[in-house]
């Protein structure tokens, strides 16, 4: 069996090299090897925590058994909540960020 025959094009002028050659035939610029083209990136994978069933990355619910996926739980909203536009605002604040009138001190309750 014979060597593989490589083909390169010269990058200064644009002919087409046979061989293993370290210079273009037409013109003696060096002939570059041509890099692979990049590997298509990989999308993340999730899997069903219930049946492992492969799904995408945030779906709710799995597309296989059905059943839903864990959310992540949420923070519990601390900060005043304002008696005018019931916006919460940060502990310590005296005046509201949403509406800018004065806080009366109501500690927010948590949101389920």
């Amino acid at each position: 069996m014979q060597g593989a025959t490589s083909v390169k094009t010269c990058p200064k002028c644009g002919a087409v090299n046979v061989g293993n050659l370290a210079n273009c035939l037409r013109c003696q610029a060096p002939l570059v090897a041509q890099a692979p083209p990049p590997a298509a990136p990989v999308a993340p994978r999730a899997f069903c925590i219930h049946c492992g069933a492969p799904i995408r990355p945030g779906n709710a619910f799995c597309t296989s058994c059905g059943r839903p996926q864990a959310a992540p739980a949420a923070a519990p909203v601390t900060g005043l909540v304002c008696p005018h536009c019931r916006a919460v605002s940060p502990p310590g604040n005296r005046f509201c960020t949403s509406c800018g009138r004065p806080l009366g001190g109501a500690p927010a309750a948590p949101r389920a």
